[in-house]
């Protein structure tokens, strides 16, 4: 319902590489699953809200995606 992004953030490929980190503890397979994300990664997001109310779950995306972005570029 997020897509797409107009700066091609990859919404929900984000969310599963973050999941296998978060819920799994994969975190470098999640390191490489965004890296693989390529432009649409959650650094790519330029916190323009538009995502946000066609999200049916209302989730805080932004907030959402820097925290993915913060997790995942870590090395």
């Amino acid at each position: 319902y997020c897509m797409p992004c107009e700066f091609g953030v990859n919404i929900p490929g984000n969310f599963q590489a973050m999941n296998l980190a978060r819920v799994y503890g994969l975190t470098e397979p999640a390191r490489r699953r965004y890296r693989n994300l390529g432009a649409g990664r959650a650094s790519a997001c330029r916190n323009c809200g538009k995502c946000e109310p066609k999200c049916p779950q209302k989730l805080e995306i932004r907030r959402q995606l820097a925290e993915v972005a913060k997790t995942l570029e870590q090395t």
